[in-house]
C-alpha cells in the first residue's frame, strides 16, 4: 500500500512540475525557433530560453522575467539580443512577441549572418512540444 501511495505521489508531483513549463518549436519555412519557458533557478521568476536556427547558424538567448529590459512594451513585444556562436559576430537584434495562446512568435529586427545584415519581420507558427522536461 505504501508503494502505491508513493508511486501516486511521485506521478502527480512530476506532472505538476512538468506542467510548469512550456516548450514551443516554431518556424516559417526559413527560420526556426525553439522556445522553452520555465521557472528560473531561484524558483520565483520565469526564464525563456531561445534557440534560433537559420541554415547552419545557431543563436541562443535567455529572457528573464526579473530583468526590466525583458519587459514587454504596450504591444507585447520584448527587446531581444540573440548571440551567435561567436559573440557580436553573428546575432539577431530586435523585438520578439511570443503568443502562447495562438502558438505564434513574431520577430522583427536585424540579423547578421556571415557579415551580411538581413532584415527579419516574420510570423512563426509553433507547435507545443511535450516531453519529460
Amino acid at each position: 500500500m505504501k508503494a502505491i501511495a508513493l508511486a501516486t505521489f511521485t506521478l502527480f508531483a512530476f506532472n505538476t512540475w512538468a506542467a510548469d513549463s512550456t516548450w514551443l518549436l516554431c518556424n516559417d519555412g526559413k527560420l526556426a525557433l525553439n522556445v522553452f519557458e520555465h521557472r528560473d533557478a531561484n524558483g520565483t521568476d520565469r526564464d525563456t530560453e531561445l534557440t534560433m536556427i537559420y541554415g547552419m547558424h545557431v543563436y541562443t538567448a535567455t529572457m528573464s522575467s526579473d530583468d526590466p529590459s525583458s519587459a514587454p512594451d504596450k504591444n507585447g513585444f520584448q527587446a531581444i539580443w540573440i548571440n551567435g556562436p561567436h559573440e557580436d559576430q553573428d546575432y539577431f537584434s530586435g523585438q520578439i512577441k511570443i503568443d502562447y495562446q495562438a502558438d505564434t512568435v513574431m520577430m522583427k529586427g536585424t540579423a547578421l549572418f556571415d557579415g551580411s545584415q538581413t532584415q527579419i519581420n516574420d510570423l512563426l507558427h509553433c507547435k507545443e512540444m511535450t516531453g519529460n522536461l
